[in-house]
């Protein structure tokens, strides 16, 4: 979400504040209508991580922070596609 130009939620809000149409999202403050992703699954299924080896997932589920990733484009196709 980094290279997503968006700024530092600190610069607009305090830790109670609410700015409408955007969100909190890890350190940033995004647009609160874009797609996100919930959980560390759903971006291994997008970028075609999820393997059969069960250790092997849980170490790639560690690795992943995914509070504010939010897909790039919502309609177009997932980068596995």
């Amino acid at each position: 979400m980094d290279n997503e130009g968006l700024y530092l939620a600190s610069s607009f809000m305090d830790d109670d504040d609410d700015v409408p149409g955007w969100a909190k999202r890890g350190p940033y403050i995004a647009p609160d209508n874009v797609e996100y992703y919930e959980s560390e699954i759903d971006v291994m299924y997008d970028f075609d991580l999820y393997t059969d080896n069960d250790a092997l997932n849980k170490d790639i589920e560690d690795c992943l922070y995914v509070d504010g990733w939010i897909r790039r484009d919502p309609t177009g196709l997932l980068m596995k596609d």
